[in-house]
């Protein structure tokens, strides 16, 4: 798939999400780690029992969670979870990635309020034709959150993005806007954007609506970009 993607080539399942759905099987029975347990099958039968969509992340969450049955884990909030942690983590490894050097995201929202927006907007959403599995989920996660598209110029000249040749925002809207106060203007319009987004589909990610972003630019300067 076209686009930035961490973990291309690895062999799904995996990523961080991953790796805490094994953890929480680890310690569910009895809170202790037990080396002699079979994790993946617990988890592969999950899928096939819950394939979505999911309205409500916390349906989603209790229905993992009785899945495995540890008393000790009913009580604790979604961001406690090894589970939502590892959501958290691959959310980072996509738009966070080591040779960024500033915040992409620095959109006026919280980055926290972008990846659960996010996640619940893959969950509530979330089907396939194919039987559920466990690596047709996380492989479906993962091309969810592949970089398209990003925020900034700079972020697009970074070492992990530069490769994929990525589009960015400011880049369309300097194209568009004269020079003084462009800066300050963009930041303002982009917010804007992104709420509008958020309020009309639930979530915002750069890589889901840099189309619209730029028939919106478009319509603005009057003429095709």
């Amino acid at each position: 798939m076209k686009g930035y993607h961490p973990f291309s080539g690895k062999k799904a399942p995996c990523g961080y999400a991953y790796q805490g759905f094994i953890n929480e099987v680890d310690i569910g029975i009895d809170g202790e780690p037990d080396i002699l347990l079979d994790i993946r099958p617990i988890i592969d039968l999950f899928f096939s029992y819950y394939p979505g969509p999911f309205p409500e992340l916390e349906q989603w969450m209790n229905a993992w969670r009785h899945h495995i049955g540890p008393p000790h884990l009913y009580f604790l909030p979604k961001s406690a979870s090894a589970v939502m942690e590892g959501f958290r983590c691959d959310f980072h490894a996509f738009y966070n990635p080591p040779s960024l050097a500033h915040h992409d995201l620095n959109i006026g929202i919280s980055e926290e309020t972008l990846l659960w927006n996010a996640l619940r907007a893959f969950l509530a959403h979330f089907k396939s034709e194919k039987p559920m599995t466990t690596a047709l989920f996380f492989e479906t996660w993962h091309n969810f959150l592949t970089v398209k598209a990003v925020i900034y110029k700079a972020s697009a000249e970074c070492a992990d993005y530069a490769p994929h040749e990525l589009p960015s925002y400011q880049e369309v809207y300097w194209s568009c806007i004269e020079e003084d106060h462009r800066i300050e203007d963009f930041q303002k319009r982009l917010n804007i954007f992104a709420e509008h987004c958020i309020s009309e589909y639930g979530y915002f990610l750069p890589s889901h609506h840099y189309d619209e972003w730029l028939e919106l630019m478009e319509h603005i300067c009057g003429t095709p970009l």
